[in-house]
């Protein structure tokens, strides 16, 4: 009986404990209709402790102006007009260079293609294109690259780091096209 009690005892402790850690939340789906510039809008909202939240892609879709997406683990919104982007300030800003003692095959180093076909080569844990495929498969001027971000693999082959192309020249495409 004893041990009864006990345990009668330690689970009812241990019931409080957790019911004292359990954080509430109020949830209920938005009953009120959603205008957009009076339109009556399909987007799904939620009231959650008295605030009301919606989708990010359906507000995306009925404001339009915007898209939403999600690569590399990582939520994109762009715009339609989006601002010129700021070159990117960060310990990548020092110009890359190749290991002048390695011995690289750089069709060894593929390993994945853009969105848009470009070949991706991984020199030392670092993501490049080559710049001839941006001149094939584009019509991005590599004239008006940055050189802090293009390594020279021998003297007719250079390389452009992935995360400028994706972040700078790709939101402001053209800035960097052939005339």
């Amino acid at each position: 009986m004893k041990k009864f009690i006990l345990g009668f005892i330690t689970g009812g402790v241990i019931c409080a404990a957790v019911t004292g850690f359990a954080v509430e939340y109020a949830v209920s789906v938005n009953p009120f209709p959603i205008t957009v510039n009076g339109n009556d809008a399909a987007i799904e909202g939620y009231n959650i402790n008295d605030s009301t939240y919606f989708k990010l892609r359906d507000v995306a879709d009925a404001v339009g102006g915007f898209e939403v997406g999600f690569a590399d683990n990582t939520i994109t919104i762009t715009t339609a007009d989006a601002p010129a982007a700021t070159p990117m300030q960060s310990a990548s800003a020092v110009k890359p260079t190749l290991d002048p003692d390695k011995e690289y095959n750089y069709n060894e180093l593929l390993e994945y293609y853009t969105d848009d076909g470009l070949p991706v080569y991984n020199f030392d844990g670092k993501h490049y294109l080559n710049i001839s495929d941006i001149q094939t498969h584009t019509n991005f001027d590599w004239h008006k690259f940055d050189d802090n971000y293009i390594i020279e693999y021998n003297k007719y082959i250079a390389f452009l780091s992935l995360d400028y192309y994706q972040n700078i020249i790709l939101l402001n495409p053209d800035d960097y096209r052939t005339n």
